[in-house]
């Protein structure tokens, strides 16, 4: 799916993460990439990863954006 708009949760935790990406499939594959290795960039989302695990986590699109340009503004 291209040009998404996209939340991270856990199903423990209230708190979330939004983020864009012109490519879902892989961001998302960045993302567990980067919390398996404790080597996130966001050190909030990392700590309730290494707190609640894989396991717990969601990953949910949030809006479809028509054009890569509207992205971050959507965001």
């Amino acid at each position: 799916m291209n040009n998404v708009i996209y939340k991270i949760c856990f199903a423990n935790y209230d708190k979330f993460y939004i983020g864009s990406a012109i490519n879902f499939a892989k961001r998302k594959a960045h993302h567990l990439s980067m919390l398996r290795g404790n080597k996130h960039g966001n050190i909030h989302l990392q700590r309730v990863y290494n707190k609640f695990g894989e396991e717990d986590i969601c990953f949910e699109i949030v809006q479809q954006v028509a054009t890569t340009a509207l992205l971050i503004e959507s965001e």
